[in-house]
């Protein structure tokens, strides 16, 4: 019996790392099998606005707003009413200044942003550009990798969390949730729960604007959620196109991506019908930093279902969508294109 009841464990094992493995991929060009071209309707030169190194875009009440890299202010504003310029959320340790500047995802046309260090969520008021701190979050959480309001009680976001792969926030007594495994094949299984962590950091995430809808994508991976009144989160679709690939170094940080493995999805954005992602197929090995730009936009609906390819005239860095508008940040960060879409 003892003898009959190792061989079952083993069976049950062996099962499990065939569960784990890369077999049943999607494939792109499968769930895609046609593109449509599209030309740029407008282009815009940041640079002789002012405006340098931004990352990501959105648009609310007439205002761009750029989210920065590499330089002091982390937010830029260019009204399109007045045509003024003002950038703010200075980089620094003061009261008023951001350590770690993270966007926030919401979907009451507001401009949110946090400091990851300081564990705070700032409201952006777009009459004012002054912007003020509305959410503190509990100290004893881990700080967060993205971050996005369900809606104004709760938020949901991604981190080092060790019990789950999303936490979920009650803002006025501050407790909170770990929700959802972290997807895995033969390679990610036997990582211990920090690992699985780090390797996710990057996850990018969005609520459908009647917060009953949830979707969380990272390199090739796609993962759409139901959520109920209570926030639970349950799965409904997902799409696996490739899995991370990844060292664990001696030493320096937790997980190290390899050079050779595509790197992905870059920018999420959606609105009540679609989600839209920006995916690049190029690893760091072939095109270097290069691969972090794409033309391609892959098109979902909510319920995970491929809807179109787009093929963009311009490699760009990020997307938003808004009014049936796609808005990009080229690659250079140096333009701001706009595409009309018809879908």
């Amino acid at each position: 019996m003892l003898k009959l009841n190792n061989k079952l464990i083993i069976l049950l094992y062996l099962l499990c790392l065939t569960n784990c493995t890369d077999k049943g991929l999607s494939d792109i060009d499968t769930d895609f099998p046609m593109s449509s071209v599209i030309m740029s309707a407008d282009s815009i030169n940041l640079e002789e606005k002012g405006l340098l190194l931004p990352f990501s875009v959105s648009y609310i009440d007439s205002c761009f707003i750029f989210s920065n890299i590499r330089i002091k202010d982390r937010v830029s504003i260019w009204n399109q009413k007045t045509n003024e310029v003002i950038h703010t959320a200075h980089i620094g340790n003061g009261p008023n200044e951001i350590i770690q500047y993270l966007p926030v995802s919401n979907n009451m046309s507001e401009f949110l942003f946090a400091d990851r260090i300081k564990g705070k969520i700032f409201k952006l008021d777009l009459n004012s550009y002054e912007y003020k701190e509305i959410i503190q979050i509990n100290e004893s959480i881990n700080r967060f990798y993205s971050l996005a309001m369900l809606d104004s009680t709760s938020i949901i976001g991604t981190g080092m969390f060790e019990q789950g792969r999303f936490l979920i926030y009650n803002i006025a007594d501050s407790t909170y949730v770990c929700e959802e495994e972290y997807p895995s094949n033969k390679d990610i299984q036997p990582l211990q729960p920090y690992q699985k962590a780090a390797l996710y950091a990057g996850t990018l995430i969005g609520v459908h604007p009647d917060k009953n809808k949830f979707v969380a994508a990272y390199k090739g991976l796609i993962d759409f959620y139901n959520i109920d009144e209570s926030y639970n989160l349950s799965p409904s679709a997902h799409r696996y196109y490739h899995f991370p690939q990844f060292a664990i170094p001696q030493k320096g940080p937790v997980i190290a991506h390899r050079k050779e493995e595509a790197v992905g999805f870059l920018s999420l954005s959606y609105d009540s019908s679609y989600v839209y992602l920006l995916y690049s197929g190029s690893s760091l090995l072939d095109k270097e930093s290069s691969a972090y730009t794409s033309n391609i936009v892959l098109v979902y609906n909510w319920e995970g279902t491929p809807v179109k390819r787009y093929v963009l005239d311009h490699s760009v860095i990020s997307i938003h969508i808004r009014n049936n508008m796609l808005w990009c940040i080229g690659e250079n960060h140096k333009y701001l294109y706009k595409y009309v879409l018809s879908l």
